[in-house]
């Protein structure tokens, strides 16, 4: 029974996704601004596991979207600009306060270019 149930669970996930509804211009721009924090979290991450400055811009240049590659860089040249961490409290506490402010930030940034 419970392979049953295992095997049904794929399918619920896929059938969940198509009956998502349409995301609004907010709702995506949310999305946006949460995975820019998340990149932050990660390039922080990055730094304090001792990950090179060269290897971290090299990935970011990967970045096919133009703008979001900016930002990408930019929090790059920020996290690696901050000491690097040896003990695993101090390193999660860098991320947190690298990644804090982030969200906000880029909202507001949203918000001021559909001013324009």
């Amino acid at each position: 029974m419970r392979i049953f149930a295992l095997l049904l669970l794929p399918l619920s996930l896929v059938l969940q996704g198509c009956e998502q509804p349409t995301l609004t211009a907010e709702q995506k721009q949310q999305g946006y601004c949460r995975s820019v924090v998340n990149a932050a979290k990660n390039i922080m991450l990055d730094r304090q596991q001792g990950i090179s400055l060269n290897q971290a811009r090299e990935h970011a240049l990967k970045v096919p979207d133009a703008s979001t590659r900016a930002i990408i860089l930019a929090f790059i040249d920020q996290a690696y600009a901050a000491p690097k961490q040896n003990d695993l409290t101090a390193q999660e506490q860098a991320m947190d306060d690298f990644a804090k402010g982030k969200y906000e930030l880029c909202l507001q940034n949203s918000l001021s270019k559909k001013q324009l």
